[in-house]
């Protein structure tokens, strides 16, 4: 009777990582759609996830002795690590001459109550960060705006539909600050100016898309993603970043075609799987969360470093990037 029960338990999990195996297929096969219809692409965002739930359960089905289904989210495994490798594409530090630049960036949450904490956290770094780009500020902030203005001369605030607020505050000079309207009339925050060394050229486009969770704010997602691409590649100035919370990851094809529109590369490609720390949920483990605020650079800025603030009482972490901005050979004379 106990040799019967034990087989059933057996039997049961067998089934059980089957069960899950069959989740994941579905999934996986769903995020390889995710151009065709926008429910899909919501499974595009999952990559690292897949990559350790394929390799657990390849070695759970293996010590089930179920080798096809093992064989199966092998592959899997397999085709989503591939997805992985660009983080191991270490960035090369191929120049003496340029400009250390620091961009922070964070998505208070707009019903976030602890707006002291976060602004004395955002004080602090008033030293070390030249550029400030705060999304879903509302009316809380007000106070807080004035004290981070006093370290910023530059600066520029957005309301926009669905307390999606923008503000963005440079220390660097700015020639020019204005509000782009989009084809759907989404605005973006757009800043030309310069470094403070070397004086080199830069623009920045600060967005904040809505997130893909029903068919028109997917669409909506969808045509910033898109617009900010044409827009940026015609841009004159070489130095070109992009930052904000996209609602999307890089493994979306949405943001793969924002990227190569704009001929730009995402911030976090190149420093290696140690740079991996999801910015969205942080009432998560990392393990389960994505990297929605990102920032895109040209190929003449060099990503030294991303480093992760606390919460704050926000669903997103802040993101701190070190940047190096190549010198143009004209100006290194």
């Amino acid at each position: 009777m106990r040799r019967r029960r034990d087989k059933n338990k057996k039997s049961f999990i067998s089934r059980l990582w089957v069960f899950l195996a069959v989740i994941l297929l579905v999934s996986v096969s769903l995020s390889y759609m995710a151009s065709l219809y926008w429910f899909f692409d919501l499974f595009s965002h999952f990559v690292v996830q897949y990559v350790l739930i394929a390799a657990l359960l390849t070695l759970l089905l293996l010590f089930s002795k179920r080798k096809i289904w093992a064989l199966i989210t092998l592959v899997i495994c397999a085709s989503q690590a591939y997805k992985v490798v660009p983080y191991f594409d270490f960035n090369e530090d191929f120049t003496e001459y340029y400009d250390e630049v620091k961009v922070l960036q964070y998505n208070v949450n707009r019903n976030n109550v602890n707006v002291d904490e976060m602004t004395r956290w955002i004080v602090s770094k008033t030293e070390d960060v030249d550029i400030v780009v705060l999304l879903e500020v509302n009316e809380r902030w007000q106070e807080a705006i004035r004290r981070i203005k006093w370290a910023y001369p530059y600066h520029i605030s957005k309301d926009m539909r669905g307390g999606r607020n923008m503000a963005v505050f440079s220390r660097l000079y700015v020639d020019e600050i204005e509000i782009k309207y989009l084809k759907d009339e989404s605005p973006v925050i757009v800043l030309r100016g310069e470094t403070t060394g070397y004086e080199v050229p830069f623009v920045l486009y600060g967005t904040h898309p809505p997130p893909p969770i029903l068919p028109s704010y997917a669409q909506t997602n969808q045509d910033v993603l898109e617009s900010i691409g044409e827009h940026v590649v015609k841009e004159q100035i070489d130095h070109r970043l992009i930052v904000g919370d996209f609602n999307s990851t890089r493994f979306s094809p949405n943001f793969r075609k924002m990227a190569e529109s704009s001929n730009m590369k995402e911030g976090d490609i190149g420093l290696g799987i140690g740079a991996y720390k999801p910015s969205w949920p942080s009432f998560l483990p990392n393990l389960m969360g994505i990297t929605i605020d990102n920032i895109l650079v040209s190929d003449n800025i060099v990503v030294q470093k991303r480093e992760r603030g606390p919460a704050m009482g926000s669903d997103h972490y802040p993101v701190i990037t070190t940047l190096k901005f190549v010198v143009p050979k004209e100006n290194n004379g």
